[in-house]
Parts: C-alpha cells; sequence; structure tokens
C-alpha cells in the first residue's frame, strides 16, 4: 500500500529577532505577531497530511503552530540537511511516497531524494542555492515583470543608441544590444537558476541582446529562427526565451506551447530588451525580464525613420542594412 506524505520547511515569511544575554538567552516573542504564513505553499499542504521540519527553536515553533493551527511540527537545532534527507529516504524505505517543499540549501538534499521537490524561489532565489543543479526540482516563484530600466540608471546611453529613431546601426548598435543584454543575465541570476536551463535566442533581432544574456546568465545556448529551424530538443528544466523586440507577444505564446507539447513541465522565462505595455499583459503570467518597456509600436521595414506606421527593422539595423 502506498502513503503520500508532504514534508515542508520554512512556510513562513519572516523570521525572528532573538536578544541575546551573557547568561540566557531570551525570545523577543512580540515578532510572531507580525508573521505570517506563506500562502503559495501552505495552500498546497493544507489539506494534506504534511509534517514540518524545522531547525528553528522549539519554543517559538510550539507558539507558531497554535497561532496558525498547524499540525506536526518537529522543530530542533539539531536538525540539518542531512536530518531532512535520512527522514525522507526512511519514509520512502516504508512505503511513504513524499513530496517535499523548501526554500535554501537546507532543504536541497531533501527536495533532491523526494518523489516530488518543491522549492520555493519567491522573488529572489537564494544565494546558498546560486550554481546549484536544481534538475527533478519544481520551482515555486512570483511570477513578475523586471524593468532593468527602472532599477539601474547607468545602461541609459545605450537605451538612447537602441531607441529606433537614435539613427545608430550597424556594429554600435549591437555592441549596446550586447552590453544591456549580458547586465540583464547578471540580474537574472539573483532571481532564477542558470544550471539546467536552456537559453533559446530568437533570430535575427535577438542574436547580439542574445549573446549578452548569455553571456551574464550562464546555461545552455541555443540559436533558433522560427521562419526556417526545427524546434530544438530542450532538456533542459528551465527554457530562458530571447528576443529584441516582443510586440504582441503572441509568437512568444506560440513557441511556449511547442515547448509545452514536448516537455509539459518545463518552467518558462521570458527575456527581451524592449517590450510592448500590451504584451506585458498578455504575458503576465510568466517571469518577464526586460531592459525597458515601450507604448510605441510600428510594423519593421527596410527604412531609416518611423513614416506611417512604420519604422526601422531591428534586425536590418544590428546587420547595418538599413540604406
Amino acid at each position: 500500500m502506498q502513503w503520500s506524505l508532504s514534508l515542508q520547511c520554512g512556510i513562513l515569511s519572516e523570521r525572528f529577532v532573538l536578544l541575546f544575554s551573557w547568561i540566557d538567552i531570551s525570545y523577543d516573542t512580540e515578532k510572531l505577531s507580525t508573521v505570517d504564513l506563506n500562502g503559495t505553499i501552505f495552500g498546497m499542504i493544507a489539506d494534506k497530511n504534511y509534517v514540518i521540519l524545522s531547525s528553528g527553536i522549539k519554543m517559538l515553533w510550539k507558539q507558531l503552530s497554535e497561532q496558525f493551527t498547524l499540525k506536526n511540527v518537529i522543530a530542533d537545532t539539531l536538525i540539518s540537511a542531512d536530518t531532512k534527507f535520512f527522514v525522507v529516504k526512511l519514509l520512502q524505505e516504508k512505503g511513504y511516497t513524499v513530496t517535499a517543499y523548501g526554500d535554501g540549501r537546507n532543504d536541497y538534499y531533501m527536495l533532491k531524494q523526494a518523489d516530488k521537490g518543491y522549492l520555493y524561489i519567491g522573488k529572489y532565489l537564494s544565494r546558498s542555492l546560486r550554481d546549484s543543479d536544481l534538475s527533478g526540482i519544481s520551482l515555486v516563484y512570483d511570477r513578475f515583470s523586471y524593468i532593468l530600466a527602472d532599477n539601474d540608471d547607468s545602461i541609459a546611453d545605450d537605451i538612447a543608441i537602441c531607441k529606433s529613431d537614435s539613427g545608430v546601426n550597424g556594429a554600435r548598435l549591437a555592441d549596446a544590444h550586447i552590453r544591456l543584454g549580458r547586465k540583464l543575465g547578471e540580474v537574472m541570476r539573483g532571481f532564477i537558476p542558470n544550471v539546467n536551463s536552456a537559453v533559446i535566442v530568437l533570430e535575427r533581432g535577438g542574436r547580439f541582446f542574445g549573446d549578452g544574456v548569455y553571456t551574464g546568465f550562464g546555461g545552455k545556448f541555443y540559436s533558433y529562427n522560427p521562419k526556417i529551424d526545427a524546434l530544438p530538443d530542450i532538456q533542459q528544466g528551465l527554457a530562458v526565451i530571447v528576443d529584441s523586440v516582443i510586440n504582441t507577444g503572441k509568437s512568444v505564446l506560440d513557441l511556449i506551447d511547442k515547448l509545452k507539447k514536448k516537455n509539459p513541465e518545463i518552467e518558462i522565462v521570458i527575456v527581451s530588451n524592449v517590450i510592448q505595455n500590451d504584451a506585458v499583459d498578455l504575458l503576465q503570467g510568466y517571469k518577464l525580464f526586460a531592459v525597458r518597456t515601450s507604448a510605441n509600436s510600428f510594423i519593421g521595414s527596410r527604412q531609416s525613420t518611423q513614416k506611417n506606421g512604420k519604422g526601422p527593422d531591428t534586425a536590418d539595423r544590428l546587420f547595418n542594412y538599413i540604406d
């Protein structure tokens, strides 16, 4: 007979303040009133047979378990990453199917051993897990839009070069794309894992920006031109779709559909140099990184200026094909 059990660690959204003295330790228990449950994770286990394992302090967890009506809480400062791993292994040997949840390095081996492991990333990836192999672990993260221009004033000159009315084409424009892509790729490493990740660069317009994202972020590089190429065989658990400009966002959704038909469990992240505002709304179900957003939209054409709803094609500008 198979039994199912969920192990959960780190469902609380704030840490506690500990006050140390020379002869004893006291706890600022009033801080517990400001603590709340992580609704995303607790919603996944609330109606299941769960156990909470924590390396936290027994007395604090006792109060928290009463405050939130939590069951099966086992807390002790001696509970380590090894403890969690061997608890999962022992339960599996007893015939249980184990689903585990965690958010940091202390949970890593438990999540890898479990029949199903969920890593809660939230907004930021734990520093302790950067450059770790998270293959086989499902990611639970906040799906939000990160706009580099809203967080970094130093990129203004490169953004000005990239704008369609700048008059800058060719190698200088390509170089600005590379720099912006690299800077955004470096930022992305603080949010999502790059190990077991595929960076899919859409040709032709995404070429140089995608090169920059790849050099800043890492992962495995795939060049893909939807007009002429067969869809790459993506084995990684996370696909980072990179394009220079996203207009309506519909072509990106088409690519996502194709990827998910091959691998329904694949995680999707979307990256762009510039994305139109309407596309941001359309793609809000995915984690999105962009250098900037724009309300400006036109049909790409081999011309140097915007006129009658048409404007310079980004790929033509990058490859210096503008007359």
